[in-house]
């Protein structure tokens, strides 16, 4: 990265937390952490300055992590700069909302700080490739006011020459608006950091596109029993290749769904005849001559094998002892039109030891000529470098291709898009869930009142039922089981996110606030259980979600009324009190009365109710029940 300092904002309630990424963060050169234990005070400082890069926590007082991603994005010109959700959960939901609202990565807790360390620093060349193409946009428009100042200077053919530059400026815009937008579609096809995470105990991605965007894309995707990783190269460059990256992409989805998984000869012959037929190359009437260059890896559980398929693409691998080895694809690509509609692709089974790294590279880096030499960078450069340096951290590696790729590149421009992935592998884990249900002690269940409580509960529309002791990891399963059955039942998608906004608001205030919790230690690691309950339902009119847990009877009065004034307020009330919760500082001892209740409000389309039942002296249960 250059000398140029980046920003870094790091929001967590946790004091422990937010000094070791700071401490993080500095050990990396050119970084300045930004800390906020309030994510309020860090959404007016980040309205105020510019940061690089923000790094938030999931669960949070007053506002979590999903609410401040989606008032950060809403601050103006701040839809460029990468976020880090940090989560202590695994679940696809948080996620699917965490990228809904504009989150760019995850960490999860707890924090291991090589990894912390080597995404900061992938976030940040990034970030750094968005304020160079902002540098360059800039110099343009400076070059336009220099066109201007001639204009005026010399005032020959006004009517002609003024003509011409509204339509360059016109132009200039149009086109800077289209390629950004455009970086910004291509970068959602590419995956997410989850899957990656799990199958390679190490793992670096170079992924470099000449311009703004290109032509290289890599996949990594479930497919049946195994995961599926390939790295392709599109014909051409910048626009045109981004083009044949969405094309390729369409392709190779479909193919993965229409194709027995397992099969990747099969796999690579039905997306290459796919993109033939969306390019109309198996007629006479397309005019294409586009296609693809793919190299793809399946593995799957136990990783004692690996297959491998490529089209006009090698997979290098390193063994434990002795030179590296490249694996060949077969010499067609995928699409073109001199290739036959039938073409056959091979598959190779590798054996797999302990140790074992493995590359792959698009032409950019080995075509790309040096200034010095003329002479591309080679193959058998390439394969000499990754053995000298296999024994280094994958991370560690790809720095050093990135140097050695400068040093030869010289004053040379570049020629096209770069990408590089080197990994190692981890045993895939396949994950079991097994209910138990044991009988009293001293006694046999009875089967009666258990299904008469089935029954009620099915009479009342229940469709989630829980009682007992909530976490995190408790939220985040139930959380993805809820959306997984509004999906199932084709609920309008703003419904569905409402009734999830809902739950998820609850499950936290029962987290943060029941009074009835177990703390102790368990592997050296605090835990704090706290006992709730929650019912997710559905009736004639619409949802409901309910939640109860005791509080101390002290807070009773003073939630009362912060209840009851809510409950009064009309839309744009409640939007006037959300912004000046948002604004101002949260009431001490409110215990979470605040915003997190307004978002309820506001959601709640057809209301919601509450109540006190007193317990003893000491606690009430409170309950409250949303409608949607």
């Amino acid at each position: 990265m250059s000398e140029e300092t980046f920003r870094i904002v790091v929001i967590d309630d946790s004091r422990s937390v937010l000094t070791l990424l700071a401490r993080l963060i500095l050990t990396v050169q050119g970084c300045e952490p930004v800390p906020f234990s309030d994510p309020v005070s860090a959404l007016e400082w980040c309205g105020q300055e510019e940061a690089d890069l923000v790094i938030v926590d999931y669960i949070m007082p007053v506002m979590n992590g999903l609410g401040f991603i989606e008032a950060f994005r809403r601050l103006p010109d701040r839809g460029e700069i990468p976020i880090v959700m940090v989560t202590g959960s695994d679940a696809q939901t948080v996620r699917y909302m965490a990228l809904q609202e504009g989150a760019t990565d995850f960490l999860n807790k707890p924090i291991d700080n090589v990894e912390f360390v080597t995404r900061l620093r992938n976030l940040l060349v990034m970030r750094q490739h968005y304020k160079e193409t902002r540098k360059r946009a800039e110099i343009l428009r400076q070059a336009k006011e220099e066109v201007d100042r001639a204009f005026r200077e010399l005032s020959v053919t006004h009517a002609e020459l003024e003509k011409t530059r509204d339509n360059l400026a016109e132009a200039f815009e149009v086109i800077e608006g289209s390629i950004q937008y455009a970086s910004r579609i291509q970068r959602s096809i590419l995956p997410t950091l989850d899957v990656i995470e799990g199958i390679f105990s190490d793992h670096f991605i170079h992924w470099d596109p000449r311009d703004t965007v290109g032509g290289d894309i890599y996949w990594c995707r479930p497919w049946g029993e195994g995961v599926l990783f390939a790295l392709g190269d599109c014909t051409g460059h910048g626009v045109p290749g981004a083009f044949m990256t969405l094309i390729v992409t369409g392709a190779f989805d479909r193919a993965c769904s229409e194709v027995p998984p397992g099969n990747l000869a099969q796999l690579l012959a039905r997306t290459h005849q796919l993109v033939q037929i969306t390019l109309k190359q198996d007629t006479d009437q397309g005019e294409s001559d586009d296609g693809m260059e793919l190299g793809i890896c399946y593995l799957t559980a136990g990783n004692s094998r690996m297959q491998y398929a490529g089209a006009r693409f090698s997979l290098f691998v390193c063994p434990v002892e002795g030179a590296p080895l490249e694996i060949k694809g077969d010499k067609k690509g995928i699409g073109y039109r001199k290739v036959p509609f039938a073409q056959e692709f091979a598959q190779v089974d590798v054996t797999l030891t302990p140790g074992m790294r493995f590359y792959m590279s698009s032409d950019g880096l080995i075509d790309q000529v040096g200034s010095e030499v003329r002479r591309g960078f080679g193959k058998a450069r390439f394969m000499e470098m990754i053995g000298r340096f296999a024994e280094l951290p994958m991370a560690d590696q790809q720095a050093i291709i990135q140097q050695e790729l400068v040093k030869h590149q010289g004053e040379e421009s570049r020629r096209d898009d770069v990408s590089v992935v080197g990994f190692r592998l981890r045993p895939l884990e396949l994950r079991e869930a097994t209910l138990k249900m044991a009988a009293v002690e001293g006694g046999s269940m009875d089967s009666q009142v258990i299904l008469r409580l089935r029954e009620e509960l099915m009479g009342e529309g229940v469709l989630f039922f829980y009682c007992g002791y909530v976490t995190e990891k408790v939220l985040s399963v139930i959380g993805e089981t809820v959306m997984d059955k509004l999906e199932l039942d084709n609920t309008e998608r703003s419904v569905a996110r409402g009734v999830f906004s809902v739950f998820v608001e609850q499950m936290q205030n029962i987290i943060r606030y029941s009074a009835e919790n177990q703390e102790g230690e368990v592997d050296d690691r605090t835990v704090d259980l706290r006992l709730g309950m929650l019912v997710v339902g559905r009736n004639e009119t619409g949802y409901y979600v309910a939640s109860a847990n005791a509080i101390v009877q002290p807070d009773v009065d003073r939630l009362r009324e912060s209840l009851a004034r809510i409950r009064g307020l009309d839309k744009a009330g409640l939007k006037a009190m959300h912004k000046e919760i948002l604004k101002g500082q949260t009431p001490e001892g409110s215990k979470g009365a605040g915003v997190g209740f307004v978002d309820i409000a506001r959601l709640a389309s057809r209301g919601f109710e509450f109540d006190f039942l007193k317990l003893d002296d000491s606690l009430s249960y409170f309950v409250l029940k949303a409608h949607l």
